[in-house]
């Protein structure tokens, strides 16, 4: 008797230990999430829960396009000698008429950049300042010539 209780009992532990040994599958392999209400870190899998949900959204949320960014031509007419600067930053072009472009807008937003120019008439500097305010896309035309802006849209 003993020793077939002691057979019984070894077999036994070898099953529990094959089983406590035997490689588990991950949960990237059963492609089930894991449960976040499971302190442990547990898994929880369709086969023994039948009402289990996944713990992600079965629908991407629907896309927003973003509005499409557009830039704004200015047109600057000053003498041909002078010097324009926008937001105090020295620009490089030359000649009576000057065109700059902004960079990439969001539409339906206002902007608004100062623009200077300097110049010499006979012996005496004129220095004219103008803030012009737009929105994306808009052209611009500013003419230090005869303090005149205009804004189209």
């Amino acid at each position: 008797m003993f020793l077939r209780s002691f057979r019984i009992l070894g077999i036994a532990t070898v099953a529990l230990l094959g089983i406590a040994l035997a490689p588990a599958r991950s949960a990237a392999e059963q492609g089930w999430p894991l449960n976040p209400e499971n302190r442990g870190g547990g898994f929880v899998s369709p086969r023994y829960y039948g009402n289990a949900v996944p713990s992600y959204s079965a629908f991407a949320p629907p896309l927003i396009a973003a509005p499409a960014l557009a830039s704004t031509l200015i047109r600057v007419q000053v003498p041909t000698q002078a010097r324009v600067w926008f937001e105090n930053q020295p620009t490089s072009q030359t000649g009576p008429v000057r065109a700059f472009v902004s960079p990439a807008l969001t539409p339906g937003r206002e902007f608004s950049y100062t623009v200077r120019a300097m110049w010499r008439d006979g012996g005496r500097q004129i220095q004219r300042q103008q803030v012009v305010t737009f929105m994306a896309g808009d052209a611009v035309s500013i003419d230090f010539t005869t303090s005149m802006v205009s804004v189209s849209r």
